[in-house]
């Protein structure tokens, strides 16, 4: 069994969660998840890998969104509150 469904199964996704996909790579976990039907993100800071991803969960019409960015909160200083960089 390939190790992003182990790790979808391991932490018991349902269907509509919400998943973060940090450090996403090529999109394992990330098309894992979205192919149990969660709403997935993922980042990562290598453009050639999201582009990857991307492709993939285009071959499997697959609803993930993929963002450059390494997802360390950043601070807003506008809101002043903290923001994740890659999603806001």
């Amino acid at each position: 069994m390939p190790l992003g469904d182990v790790l979808c199964d391991v932490v018991d996704l349902r269907s509509g969660a919400r998943v973060l996909d940090v450090a996403t790579g090529t999109g394992h976990v990330a098309l894992a998840a979205a192919r149990r039907f969660c709403d997935v993100t993922g980042v990562d800071y290598v453009p050639a890998l999201l582009e990857i991803a991307r492709r993939r969960a285009e071959i499997e019409a697959l609803p993930v969104e993929f963002l450059e960015g390494d997802g360390r909160p950043a601070r807003s200083a506008s809101a002043g509150s903290e923001t994740t960089d890659a999603l806001g």
